[in-house]
């Protein structure tokens, strides 16, 4: 039984495709756009959590908040990302009738 060594990062990234380089950088600005259309302090929170690595209660001492405020604001962001998102992968498929921009809360 012949093994082959392990793959290096080089010869993994000589193998994507053009498709795979190009669905990434679509994926990419399509989440950049997502996070674009919030708020400044959505932004900011997303930027101290995922960005800074920061706990909810670091961000709640940085920003003047309680961490259950901060929790939740979490939560409701990300989730308007998430919908966000939906609505831009149905907005891409072929024959999926896209809907009217949301309106900003």
């Amino acid at each position: 039984m012949v093994r082959r060594p392990p793959t290096s990062p080089a010869e993994v990234v000589e193998q994507a495709s053009a498709e795979d380089l190009e669905g990434e950088v679509v994926r990419r600005l399509t989440v950049a756009a997502a996070i674009d259309r919030l708020d400044e302090r959505a932004r900011d929170l997303l930027a101290l959590r995922y960005g800074a690595d920061l706990s909810a209660r670091l961000i709640g001492e940085v920003l003047g908040m309680k961490t259950n405020a901060v929790e939740v604001a979490l939560h409701r962001t990300l989730e308007r990302v998430r919908v966000d998102l939906e609505e831009a992968s149905h907005e891409r498929r072929p024959g999926v009738v896209s809907h009217a921009p949301r309106s900003s809360p």
